[in-house]
Order: C-alpha cells, then structure tokens, then sequence
C-alpha cells in the first residue's frame, strides 16, 4: 500500500504518509480511524488517475 498512516508522538497526531514519495507527510488526523479512512481515499484516487501496468487495463 503506497499511502500508511503513522502516529507522531510529538505533535500527538496520526499522519497520513506517502512512501513512495520520501515518507511524505500528505494530511494530519486526531483519530486513528480518520486517518485510516482518508489513506484509503488517497490509495483508491491513486490507482484511478494512475494507467494500468503494461499498457493494458484489468
């Protein structure tokens, strides 16, 4: 999964985090599931503006 979420102690925030851009902080949440949520949203948008691998779609 491209986009995780991770917990910052010192900022006591779960950050949304896109790893293949460097660990790239992308959105801040106070819930764990908020946060969980709109990392699904991200990987969901990803792989719909994203072409298919080897030129064919699924």
């Amino acid at each position: 999964m491209r986009y995780q979420v991770r917990y910052v102690r010192d900022i006591k925030s779960w950050a949304v985090v896109d790893t293949k851009v460097g660990d790239r902080v992308i959105q801040l949440h106070d819930e764990k599931n908020g946060a969980h949520d709109a990392a699904w949203r991200e990987e969901e948008r990803w792989y719909k503006c994203s072409p298919a691998q080897g030129g064919e779609a699924a």
